[in-house]
C-alpha cells in the first residue's frame, strides 16, 4: 500500500524532535487501518523472538540499539494515532532482520462434514481477546518506559506445552440444537445454510461467549445458531493438564427436510426465454392496467406492419407509435376522436388485405373496448383466435397469449355485471313493515335506507327470501378457459395469472393459490403481483412468517408511494409512529407482527381486486376484511351490494356493471363514520388463532409505592404440542402504557407445568402470559391489567385469589393448580393477600361458591390451619398491618360437580365491604373426564382477508 492510497495525511504531532517528527510524517503515509492498541500483537511478536531465538548471538551493543529502537517506536506508537496500525508491521519488518522466518502452523479442521462432530482451535485476533468481565482503560501516558535489561547471549531449551482442544460432551449436541432451533418457517421453506460460530469455551466446559464468525445469509438461521449454541457443553481445553479457556470454531449445518407435501399436478408448459431487460412493468392505469411484454411488442410490430403494408414511419407519421396503436391508446396530443376513426379505418383496411394477421385484431378489438363496445370487440377477438388457429405462420405463444388473455377480460366484464345478482320478492317488503315507503323509491332503494332503520328485520328477510338467479356461470367458465390458456402459452403472463389467482382466492382454494402464486413468480423473475398472492395465500394457511417475507419482497418493486401505502397505518385509525402495530400485537413470542402482517395480507387482495387502496371497498376491506357475505340486488346496468359483517346494519355500495370500483350510498357512509369510533378496524384469526391458556395469573401488591408482582401457574395444552415432549416457548411480559413491552421470563421448556414470577412498577398497563409451539403454529396465552383496583386504591382490599393444593404431611408448600380444577372431596386452599383493613372495625370473613350454570350459592366451610376445625365465617384481626396473608383450607364435601365462581368476602358490621373472586373452577367427579385438548380460541373466527 503507497501513500496516495489515503487522500489527506494526518499533520505531525507538535513538539515532536525532528528526527521523530519524521518518522512520524514517514508512518503516517502507511493506510493500514487504525485499532485501538498493538500491545498484544507486540507481545507475540517478542514472545516468539524470546522462545526461538536467533540462529547467532548478536554483539551487545547491536542488542541495545534493536531495544532502543523498539522502546522508541512503542512511545511514538502509544502517542501519536496515525502510527499505531502500523508498528506492527514495522516491528516484523525489524525482527525479520535479526532472526531467520519460522515457519507457521495452521490448525484446520474438515468442514465437508454437515453435523460436525469435532471443533477447531481458533485463530483468534487480538480484538477477539478472552472476555473478560470488565474492561479496563489504561491512559498511554501513565506507561513507564520499561529499562532495557540486557538478555543472555544462551536461550534455555523451549519445551512445548501439553494440549487438548474442547471437545463436545454428548456428540450428537449439534443434532440436537438443529433439530430444536431451526426456525420453523425456514425449513418448510427450504432455506438452509452454514452458520460459522466463534465461541469461548471457558474452563468449566461452559460457552461464555460467541458471536456470528461465517454468516449464513439468512438472518434467522444465524439468530438460531447464536441461541442453540449457548446450550452447547464441551470438555474444556487443558494446558498441561489444566482446564484453560480458549476459543473455538463451530459449524452448525441447518439443512432442511424433505417436503412431505407434493403441488397439485398441473401440464407442464415450456416457458418462453425472457428478455435481458425488465419482464414486467407497472402502468399509470392501477394495478390491472395492460402491460405489453418487449418481446409481444416486437413481433406485434412486425405484423401489424406487415398488415397495413407502409413502412413504419409511413405508419407513425399519421398514427403516432406503433406500440400505442397496438395497445390501443392515441399519443400524446391528439384528439381522442379523431384518432380512433383514423386508427379504426387504417386496422379495418389491414384487416381486409391481410385477413389470417391477428395483430390489427387485437388493436381494433381493444380501441373498440375503449369505446365501450364489448360485444364488437369479444367478436374480433374469438375471430383473431380463430386466424391464429389456422395461419400457417408460426405466431408465438406471447401473441397467443395476449389474445386469450384479452378475451378472457371481456367475459370477465361480462360475467362480472351478473355474478351474484339476485332477487327480493316485493311481498317480503310488505311484510317488513320497517318505516314508511317512499312511493317514489324503487325497491332497492327501500331496501338500502330500510337497511339502517331496521337491521335485524331486513337480515332476516335477506337470508330467507334472497333468490340468486345463478346468471353468468357459462362466462365464467369460458374466462377461466382463456385466463388458464394465456397461462399455458405465457407461464410470466400477468394479468392472466392474477385473474385466476383471485378467483381461487375467493374460493378459499389457498394451497392451489399458493402453488400457482410461486409458479407465477419463478416465470415472471420475481413479479411483486405474484409475490403478493403468495403472502396472502401463505397468510390464509397460518404461516404468517412466511407470508411477511413474501410481502417484504414484492413491496419495493411496487414503487415507494404504493409501498407506503400499504404499510400506513392510518388507513385504519392506527397513530404513525416509530412502531404503529406494536399495541395490536396478538401473539408476543412470535418474530412478527400477525396484526401487521394481517393488514398487509388484506392490502394485497384489495389491491389486486378493487384497483388500488383508495377506493371504498378497498377501505373497508382494509378494516374489517372479508364480508361473511355479499348480496347484490338491481340490473346488470347498475347494482347496490348489502355487504354482511355479521351484527348491525350491512354495508351497501353501488356498482356500475363491470367496473371494479364500488361506491358508498349516502347511508353507508354515514354510518361507517360513525362505526369507526367504535370499531374503527375488525382483525381475526386468519393470521394465527391464539387459544385461551389455562392458567392462574395471580397479582400482589410490590414493596414500594406503586409496585407490583405477578405469579403465574399454568398447564401447557397437550394438544398445543406437536408429539409429547416437544419444546415449547413460554413468556410472561410486561407492556407499559406506552406500548413498550418486555420480557419479565421468557424460557423454553418441555415441563407440562411451568411457574413465572415477575416484577413491575407503575408504568405497566398489562400483564401478558403466552405458550407457542413452533412446530404447529399454535398458541395459547391469557391478559389481564398489571394493577387490580384493590392494588391501587390505598384502602381495603384483595390480592388475587391462588388455588392451591394444601401442603401434605411431609411436604413445606402448597401446590398451585395450573387449572383450576379439582374432585369432589380433594383438598383446596386458597391464598390471597388483604390489604389496608381500618383497625376501628370488626372484620369477618366468608366462602362463597356460586354456581355458573343455575342460581346456586354454596357458604364453604374453611379453615385457617390445619388441624383447627372448619367454619363458616370467621373474624379477622387486622393488628394495623398494612398487609395480611391469608391461606384458607376449603371443605367441598357439600359441593356437588359444577362449574363455580369461588368468592372470598371480608365485611364489617357497619356495611363496609371488600371481596375478591376467581371464575371457571370445575369441580368434577370421579366418573368425570378431566378437561384436555386445547380451548376454545379467545376470538371468534372471522375472515382476515
Amino acid at each position: 500500500m503507497n501513500s496516495s492510497s489515503s487522500s489527506s495525511s494526518p499533520s505531525p504531532l507538535p513538539g515532536l524532535p525532528p528526527d521523530l517528527a519524521e518518522l512520524d510524517a514517514e508512518l503516517s503515509r502507511f493506510g493500514a487501518a487504525e485499532r485501538p492498541s498493538f500491545a498484544p500483537e507486540l507481545e507475540s511478536e517478542l514472545e516468539e523472538a524470546w522462545v526461538a531465538g536467533p540462529p547467532r548471538t548478536p554483539g551487545r551493543l547491536r542488542r541495545r540499539l534493536v531495544a532502543a529502537t523498539i522502546t522508541g517506536l512503542l512511545v511514538v506508537g502509544a502517542a501519536v494515532p496515525p502510527a499505531r496500525a502500523s508498528l506492527a508491521d514495522g516491528l516484523d519488518r525489524l525482527l525479520d532482520a535479526f532472526r531467520d522466518p519460522a515457519p507457521a502452523m495452521v490448525v484446520t479442521a474438515d468442514r465437508t462434514s454437515p453435523l460436525p462432530r469435532d471443533v477447531r482451535p481458533a485463530s483468534v485476533p487480538a480484538s477477539a481477546a478472552a472476555p473478560r468481565a470488565e474492561e479496563s482503560t489504561v491512559e498511554v501516558e501513565s506507561l513507564p518506559i520499561a529499562e532495557v535489561v540486557e538478555s543472555p547471549d544462551e536461550l534455555p531449551a523451549f519445551v512445548p506445552a501439553r494440549v487438548t482442544y474442547p471437545t463436545l460432551i454428548d456428540e450428537d449436541a449439534d443434532r440436537r440444537v438443529i433439530r430444536d432451533f431451526y426456525p420453523p418457517e425456514m425449513q418448510r421453506a427450504g432455506v438452509g445454510g452454514t452458520v460459522g460460530l466463534l465461541l469461548w469455551v471457558a474452563e468449566d466446559g461452559s460457552v461464555d461467549h460467541l458471536r456470528v464468525q461465517g454468516t449464513s445469509g439468512v438472518p434467522a438461521l444465524d439468530r438460531a445458531a447464536l441461541q442453540g449454541a449457548g446450550t452447547l457443553r464441551f470438555h474444556p481445553a487443558t494446558r498441561d493438564g489444566r482446564p484453560v479457556g480458549t476459543y473455538v470454531e463451530f459449524d452448525l449445518v441447518f439443512t432442511p427436510a424433505e417436503p412431505t407435501w407434493v403441488a397439485p399436478h398441473i401440464d407442464p408448459v415450456a416457458a418462453p426465454v425472457l428478455p435481458a431487460e425488465s419482464p414486467w412493468s407497472l402502468g399509470d392505469e392501477g394495478p390491472l392496467a395492460i402491460v405489453v411484454p418487449q418481446k409481444l411488442r416486437m413481433e406485434a410490430r412486425e405484423l401489424l406492419v406487415l398488415a397495413v403494408g407502409d413502412p413504419a414511419e409511413e405508419i407513425e407519421a399519421r398514427l403516432g407509435p406503433i406500440d400505442g396503436l397496438l395497445a390501443g391508446e392515441p399519443p400524446a396530443g391528439a384528439s381522442p376522436l379523431r384518432w380512433r376513426d383514423d386508427a379504426i379505418r387504417e386496422l379495418e383496411r389491414a384487416r381486409a388485405r391481410d385477413v389470417d394477421n391477428p395483430a390489427p385484431v387485437l388493436a381494433l378489438a381493444r380501441i373498440r373496448r375503449r369505446q365501450g363496445l364489448r360485444a364488437e370487440a369479444r367478436a374480433l377477438l374469438e375471430r383473431g383466435l380463430e386466424r391464429v388457429a389456422r395461419d400457417a405462420r408460426s405466431v408465438s405463444p406471447e401473441l397467443v397469449a395476449e389474445l386469450n388473455y384479452e378475451l378472457g377480460d371481456v367475459v370477465r366484464e361480462s360475467w362480472s355485471s351478473q355474478a351474484g345478482l339476485g332477487v327480493v320478492p316485493e311481498t317480503a317488503v310488505e311484510e317488513l313493515n320497517c318505516a314508511t315507503r317512499d312511493p317514489s323509491g324503487s325497491l332497492v332503494e327501500t331496501l338500502a335506507a330500510w337497511n339502517f332503520v331496521c337491521p335485524v328485520a331486513l337480515e332476516s328477510v335477506l337470508h330467507t327470501q334472497f333468490e340468486p338467479l345463478d346468471l353468468g356461470d357459462v362466462d365464467r367458465d369460458r374466462m377461466l378457459r382463456y385466463f388458464e390458456t394465456a397461462v399455458r402459452a405465457v407461464p410470466s403472463h400477468v394479468g392472466a395469472n392474477v385473474a385466476l389467482l383471485l378467483e381461487g382466492a375467493d374460493a378459499g382454494r389457498w394451497v392451489e393459490v399458493l402453488a400457482g402464486a410461486r409458479r407465477f413468480v419463478a416465470a415472471s423473475q420475481g413479479h411483486p403481483y405474484g409475490l403478493l398472492l403468495e403472502g396472502l395465500a401463505l397468510h390464509r394457511l397460518r404461516r404468517s412468517e412466511e407470508a411477511w417475507i413474501a410481502f417484504d419482497r414484492a413491496l419495493p418493486s411496487l414503487g415507494a408511494e404504493v409501498a407506503a401505502s400499504f404499510r400506513d397505518p392510518t388507513s385504519v385509525d392506527v397513530r404513525r409512529g416509530d412502531d404503529p402495530w406494536r399495541a395490536f400485537d396478538p401473539i408476543l413470542l412470535t418474530e412478527v407482527n400477525e396484526r401487521e402482517v394481517e393488514h398487509l395480507a388484506r392490502a394485497a387482495y384489495a389491491y389486486l381486486r378493487f384497483g388500488g387502496l383508495d377506493s371504498d371497498g378497498a377501505r373497508v376491506w382494509l378494516r374489517y376484511g372479508r364480508p361473511i357475505e355479499v348480496r347484490a340486488l338491481g340490473t346488470t346496468k347498475l347494482r347496490t351490494e348489502f355487504w354482511d359483517f355479521g351484527t348491525g346494519p350491512d354495508l351497501t355500495f353501488t356498482r356500475a356493471g363491470a367496473a371494479v370500483v364500488r361506491r358508498f350510498t349516502p347511508e353507508a357512509a354515514a354510518y361507517l363514520d360513525e362505526l369507526r369510533g367504535v370499531f374503527p378496524q375488525w382483525y381475526g384469526t386468519r393470521a394465527r388463532t391464539l387459544y385461551e391458556l389455562p392458567a392462574q395469573l395471580a397479582r400482589y401488591r410490590g414493596d414500594g409505592v406503586g409496585q407490583g408482582m405477578a405469579e403465574v401457574h399454568l398447564q401447557v395444552p397437550g394438544a398445543l404440542r406437536q408429539e409429547a415432549g416437544d419444546s415449547v416457548e413460554v413468556g410472561l411480559f410486561v407492556v407499559a402504557n406506552d406500548g413498550a413491552r418486555r420480557a419479565a421470563e421468557r424460557r423454553w421448556t418441555r415441563d407440562p407445568s411451568v411457574t413465572l414470577r415477575a416484577a413491575f412498577g407503575p408504568e405497566a398497563a398489562e400483564l401478558v402470559v403466552e405458550v407457542y409451539d413452533p412446530h404447529t403454529r399454535q398458541a395459547a396465552g391469557v391478559r389481564a391489567p398489571a394493577f387490580s383496583d384493590d392494588m391501587v386504591t390505598g384502602f381495603g382490599g384483595l390480592s388475587d385469589l391462588l388455588l392451591v393444593r394444601p401442603a401434605a404431611n411431609g411436604s413445606r408448600e402448597a401446590v398451585p393448580f395450573a387449572r383450576p380444577e379439582v374432585l369432589v372431596g380433594d383438598p383446596v386452599a386458597a391464598a390471597f393477600e388483604v390489604y389496608d383493613l381500618a383497625t376501628d372495625r370488626e372484620w369477618r370473613m366468608r366462602v362463597e361458591f356460586d354456581s355458573e350454570t343455575s342460581e346456586a350459592r354454596w357458604s364453604v366451610p374453611f379453615r385457617a390451619t390445619a388441624g383447627s376445625s372448619f367454619e363458616r365465617e370467621r373474624r379477622i384481626d387486622a393488628q394495623g398491618a398494612r398487609t395480611l396473608r391469608e391461606s384458607l383450607e376449603l371443605d367441598l364435601a357439600e359441593v356437588p360437580p359444577d362449574i363455580y365462581t369461588v368468592r372470598v368476602v371480608i365485611e364489617a358490621p357497619d356495611g363496609a365491604r371488600i371481596a375478591e373472586e376467581i371464575a371457571g373452577m370445575r369441580v368434577r367427579s370421579e366418573d368425570s373426564e378431566p378437561e384436555s385438548g386445547l380451548p376454545m380460541p379467545r376470538w371468534d373466527i372471522f375472515e382476515g382477508s
